[in-house]
């Protein structure tokens, strides 16, 4: 069921009544809609739109958007998002535009924790898997980068870094050891692995 007002004062908006909607559209654009079966709300105008209600399997969501005429799949970037679910212990909040942000995921049921932040050519990406044993962290900086990787339970253990054309790499296997790196133009690697293989250049 659907129907519109058009006289009067309230001349220009629309009311639509559903089974399980209720939305609510002014002259500008601007509307207030509620999702009754899944308990969500969204206001929004043409530039921006929030939307606040329940997420996946129990939790809550809030969401901020922004319009954009870019051809990228659904035509909004979002501004920010916090969602929670206290019944599974996961826990997010994010922020971002133009390609600049934070965010963070946190799962404290397994263990899994995620921070990743990117600003003007500074970025941040840290993984945490405690259930896998998987630790990850990445940073980078204008002419720089640093990494670390570990992956407990196939023994791997890798750290790289570089600043302006300087670079370091060590690799640890169970079975193995690597390291190369690049400094003032010169470069070379070591190699070694439980075979007896051995090389230097």
């Amino acid at each position: 069921v659907s129907y519109s007002r058009t006289q009067g004062a309230n001349k220009g908006y629309t009311v639509e009544v559903g089974k399980d909607k209720v939305a609510f559209t002014n002259k500008k654009g601007q509307s207030v809609t509620a999702d009754l079966k899944n308990g969500r709300v969204a206001l929004a105008n043409k530039d921006y739109s929030l939307q606040v209600g329940k997420g996946q399997n129990g939790g809550y969501a809030v969401s901020a958007y922004k319009y954009t005429d870019k051809k990228d799949k659904d035509g909004k970037v979002v501004l920010a998002r916090v969602n929670w679910n206290t019944k599974e212990g996961k826990y997010g909040v994010g922020m971002e535009y133009k390609g600049n942000g934070v965010s963070m995921n946190l799962d404290t049921k397994n263990g899994n924790y995620a921070v990743k932040a990117k600003a003007a050519g500074y970025g941040l990406d840290v993984e945490v898997n405690k259930k896998e044993g998987k630790y990850k962290a990445e940073v980078s900086v204008p002419g720089g980068y640093g990494k670390v990787n570990i992956d407990k339970k196939k023994g791997i253990y890798e750290m790289r870094g570089g600043y302006a054309g300087q670079e370091l790499g060590v690799k640890i296997t169970k079975d193995s050891v690597a390291v190369d790196g690049r400094i003032a133009g010169v470069g070379a690697s070591f190699y070694a692995d439980k075979t007896g293989k051995f090389k230097v250049q």
